[in-house]
């Protein structure tokens, strides 16, 4: 129990720096971008809070839209709101390493 709790950790922690390193990496036009993209899931009120894209992910992460084991939506918003594949391929780095060679033992 105590190893699957580790990895649970471990593979937040590794969720969350990966969501550093992509915010630090983008500009505050694409930001925008990302908020006008995500309307339908961050009421406006707390959009014109956000600030950083750390505070968007947050916002995104308390509405389910995206956690540490689904990053589909973020891929999305990669991909089609900001169209930036270099930081799509970190998102796809991060899911494949950490979830394709988790597996169950049922």
């Amino acid at each position: 129990m105590a190893r699957s709790h580790n990895i649970v950790e471990a593979e937040e922690r590794s969720f969350r720096k990966m969501l550093i390193d992509i915010s630090e990496r983008i500009r505050t036009d694409e930001l925008e971008k990302l908020k006008f993209y995500c309307t339908e899931y961050v009421p406006t009120a707390r959009r014109e809070d956000i600030n950083i894209a750390l505070q968007l992910w947050e916002a995104l992460m308390e509405n389910g839209r995206m956690s540490s084991s689904d990053t589909a939506f973020l891929q999305e918003l990669m991909d089609k709101a900001i169209r930036r594949n270099d930081l799509l391929d970190v998102v796809i780095q991060y899911t494949n390493c950490v979830h394709v060679p988790q597996q169950t033992g049922d």
